[in-house]
């Protein structure tokens, strides 16, 4: 196995996504860095807390971070700002699931949570209590959500435009 190491941070790398020449970081001491792909030089950098950023999701050139504090922050990744960020997003850790039309979603296993979020603006549209477990993953696909957590047996798949149908009756 050939595999070497490059010191970049004074901490570990909780997420990682690539965005044209860069990968960005997020790390558990709270920072999103940019970092050059070919060099893993640290061309940027934003503090967004104390805590680790634990889930980054990409769409275009917004960048989505989620940090362990319950903050969810919106980058705006050609000038590398912070363009708005909400507190209390869920009360435990969270994970930026991904895009659906125009609403980003937000998954909180430990607190069995989907949430609906106006990707824009942050601003909530509607929270969705399923039973779920300390940790778990998602896919989301056209109308699909699929979950996999410790208590499903398989699979979950919920269809996203009637999830969303029912709750705004």
């Amino acid at each position: 196995m050939f595999k070497w190491s490059i010191p970049v941070s004074e901490s570990s790398m909780w997420s990682v996504k690539t965005y044209d020449t860069y990968l960005i970081c997020g790390t558990v001491d709270g920072k999103v860095r940019l970092l050059d792909r070919s060099t893993l030089a640290v061309e940027k950098e934003l503090v967004l807390g104390k805590k680790n950023i634990g889930s980054l999701y990409l769409d275009g050139n917004t960048l989505y971070a989620a940090s362990h504090d319950g903050k969810l922050f919106k980058i705006n990744l050609k000038s590398f700002e912070v363009e708005t960020f909400i507190k209390n997003v869920h009360k435990k850790m969270f994970d930026c699931a991904g895009i659906y039309q125009d609403k980003l979603i937000t998954v909180s296993f430990p607190c069995s949570e989907i949430a609906f979020w106006n990707k824009d603006t942050l601003g909530n549209i509607t929270v969705i209590n399923i039973p779920l477990k300390l940790s778990g993953r998602t896919h989301i696909e056209k109308d699909s959500m699929y979950l996999s957590s410790r208590n499903i047996l398989g699979i979950d798949r919920i269809a996203l435009r009637q999830c969303m149908e029912d709750d705004l009756k």
